[in-house]
This record gives structure tokens, C-alpha cells and sequence, in this order.
């Protein structure tokens, strides 16, 4: 079982949105983008895995056999770097 320990602000921020009486839905839904990205940043460390990397895995987890250009703009990638990447895993 994985067991993670979360920054104090992960854990606080959310409380703050909350009590914002002029928080918008959008910032709620970046608010989880922002915590869901570092939180795969640090469960995969920088020197490891790329951000291009990540989001092509992200992409792939929820839609398995997609194109490689569907890959792409799903990820919000360019095709060649798609393209590049998985040339160089094969």
C-alpha cells in the first residue's frame, strides 16, 4: 500500500477556496488541476520523467488506443513531439 505524505499546502488551500466568497467554478477546477499535476511531479521526480512525458501518460490512462495525433492534442503536444517520443521508447 502507498502511503503519501501531502505538502501543508495541498492540504490548506482547498479550506481557503472555500471560505472565497467570490470563488469561481473555474478556479476550483484549476485548483485540482494545480494539485493533481504535483502531485504526479512528485511521485515522478523531474530528473526522471519529462512534463510531456506525464501528460502522455495521464492521456493514456483514460484513453487507451488512441492515435498518435489524438494522443497529441488530447496531451496539448505537438504530433512531432509525440512522434519523437514514441520513436525514441521503441
Amino acid at each position: 500500500m502507498i502511503t503519501h505524505q501531502y505538502p501543508e499546502d495541498l492540504k490548506t488551500r482547498p479550506h481557503k477556496l472555500l471560505e472565497n466568497p467570490n470563488a469561481e467554478p473555474s478556479m476550483f477546477i484549476a485548483d485540482i488541476s494545480n494539485t493533481f499535476a504535483r502531485i504526479i511531479s512528485r511521485d515522478f521526480p523531474d530528473e526522471s520523467v519529462s512534463d510531456g512525458y506525464r501528460r502522455m501518460f495521464r492521456t493514456l490512462c483514460t484513453n487507451d488506443g488512441i492515435t498518435q495525433v489524438e494522443l497529441a492534442r488530447a496531451a496539448g503536444l505537438t504530433s512531432p513531439s509525440v512522434s519523437s517520443a514514441v520513436a525514441t521508447s521503441l
